[in-house]
Protein backbone atom coordinates (compact mmCIF):
# COMPACT_ATOMS: atom_id res chain seq x y z
CA UNK A 1 0.00 0.00 0.00
CA UNK A 2 3.06 2.70 0.91
CA UNK A 3 4.37 1.92 -2.55
CA UNK A 4 1.14 2.80 -4.39
CA UNK A 5 1.22 5.86 -2.31
CA UNK A 6 4.24 6.66 -3.00
CA UNK A 7 4.22 6.02 -6.76
CA UNK A 8 1.02 8.18 -6.75
CA UNK A 9 3.04 11.64 -5.06
CA UNK A 10 5.64 10.88 -7.83
CA UNK A 11 3.20 11.03 -10.51
CA UNK A 12 1.27 14.02 -9.14
CA UNK A 13 5.01 16.04 -8.43
CA UNK A 14 5.95 15.09 -12.02
CA UNK A 15 2.55 15.85 -13.61
CA UNK A 16 3.12 19.42 -11.24
CA UNK A 17 6.59 20.26 -12.58
CA UNK A 18 5.76 19.98 -15.76
CA UNK A 19 2.58 22.06 -15.91
CA UNK A 20 4.37 24.67 -14.15
CA UNK A 21 7.26 24.48 -17.01
CA UNK A 22 4.62 24.71 -19.94
CA UNK A 23 2.82 27.79 -17.71
CA UNK A 24 6.64 28.99 -17.22
CA UNK A 25 7.14 28.89 -20.53
CA UNK A 26 3.60 30.07 -22.23
CA UNK A 27 3.83 33.19 -19.84
CA UNK A 28 7.31 34.02 -21.17
CA UNK A 29 6.13 33.63 -24.91
CA UNK A 30 2.94 36.03 -24.17
CA UNK A 31 5.23 38.64 -22.75
CA UNK A 32 7.44 38.25 -25.73
CA UNK A 33 4.65 38.87 -27.49
CA UNK A 34 3.28 42.24 -25.66
CA UNK A 35 6.78 43.35 -26.12
CA UNK A 36 6.85 42.86 -29.60
CA UNK A 37 3.57 44.64 -30.21
CA UNK A 38 4.43 47.59 -27.97
CA UNK A 39 4.12 50.88 -30.47
CA UNK A 40 8.43 52.08 -28.91
CA UNK A 41 9.36 48.85 -30.58
CA UNK A 42 10.69 48.65 -33.66
CA UNK A 43 9.47 45.32 -35.98
CA UNK A 44 9.20 44.31 -39.35
CA UNK A 45 5.72 42.38 -39.76
CA UNK A 46 5.28 40.21 -43.05
CA UNK A 47 2.43 38.10 -43.40
CA UNK A 48 3.19 35.18 -45.06
CA UNK A 49 1.47 33.43 -48.32
CA UNK A 50 -1.39 31.08 -47.96
CA UNK A 51 0.26 27.79 -46.95
CA UNK A 52 3.35 28.29 -46.16
CA UNK A 53 4.34 27.19 -42.82
CA UNK A 54 5.67 30.22 -39.72
CA UNK A 55 7.41 27.05 -38.39
CA UNK A 56 9.99 27.29 -41.36
CA UNK A 57 10.49 30.98 -41.15
CA UNK A 58 10.93 31.46 -37.67
CA UNK A 59 14.07 28.83 -38.14
CA UNK A 60 15.16 30.78 -40.75
CA UNK A 61 15.38 34.06 -38.61
CA UNK A 62 16.10 32.54 -35.58
CA UNK A 63 19.26 31.26 -37.75
CA UNK A 64 20.14 34.45 -38.90
CA UNK A 65 20.26 35.65 -35.76
CA UNK A 66 16.41 37.91 -35.73
CA UNK A 67 14.25 37.34 -33.00
CA UNK A 68 10.80 36.57 -34.02
CA UNK A 69 7.28 35.20 -33.32
CA UNK A 70 4.67 34.30 -35.43
CA UNK A 71 1.12 35.06 -32.57
CA UNK A 72 -1.27 32.35 -32.52
CA UNK A 73 -4.47 34.45 -32.26
CA UNK A 74 -4.15 35.95 -35.01
CA UNK A 75 -6.48 35.33 -38.44
CA UNK A 76 -4.30 36.21 -40.76
CA UNK A 77 -0.88 34.49 -40.43
CA UNK A 78 2.48 36.42 -39.61
CA UNK A 79 5.31 36.77 -38.38
CA UNK A 80 6.64 39.54 -36.08
CA UNK A 81 10.44 40.87 -36.67
CA UNK A 82 12.07 41.93 -33.78
CA UNK A 83 14.61 45.05 -35.02
CA UNK A 84 16.79 46.32 -32.13
CA UNK A 85 19.16 48.19 -35.00
CA UNK A 86 16.28 49.46 -36.51
CA UNK A 87 13.54 48.82 -39.10
CA UNK A 88 15.34 49.60 -42.17
CA UNK A 89 18.85 48.34 -41.11
CA UNK A 90 16.77 45.06 -40.31
CA UNK A 91 14.88 45.39 -43.85
CA UNK A 92 17.27 43.52 -46.56
CA UNK A 93 18.90 40.73 -44.31
CA UNK A 94 15.44 39.95 -42.83
CA UNK A 95 14.31 39.54 -46.86
CA UNK A 96 17.34 37.64 -47.96
CA UNK A 97 16.74 35.12 -45.12
CA UNK A 98 12.59 35.07 -45.74
CA UNK A 99 13.85 34.50 -50.14
CA UNK A 100 15.95 31.61 -49.04
CA UNK A 101 13.96 30.21 -46.64
CA UNK A 102 12.55 26.50 -47.54
CA UNK A 103 9.35 27.08 -50.63
CA UNK A 104 7.35 24.42 -49.56
CA UNK A 105 4.03 24.72 -47.55
CA UNK A 106 1.94 21.98 -44.99
CA UNK A 107 1.64 19.35 -47.62
CA UNK A 108 4.59 19.66 -49.99
CA UNK A 109 3.72 22.31 -52.58
CA UNK A 110 6.04 24.90 -53.84
CA UNK A 111 5.74 28.62 -52.56
CA UNK A 112 7.05 31.12 -54.24
CA UNK A 113 8.94 33.63 -51.42
CA UNK A 114 11.39 35.43 -54.06
CA UNK A 115 9.26 38.95 -53.90
CA UNK A 116 9.43 39.32 -49.97
CA UNK A 117 7.13 42.31 -49.19
CA UNK A 118 7.19 43.63 -45.49
CA UNK A 119 3.45 44.99 -44.76
CA UNK A 120 4.65 48.65 -44.44
CA UNK A 121 5.85 48.71 -47.90
CA UNK A 122 3.97 49.74 -51.15
CA UNK A 123 3.29 46.89 -53.69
Amino acid sequence: MIVFLLWALLVVLVLTAAYLMLRRRADAMAARERDLERPETETLRYTLPPGQDPAIVLAALKRGGFAALSPATSTQPHVIIECPQGREQAREPARELLERAATTGFEGERIDVHHVHFDDEEG
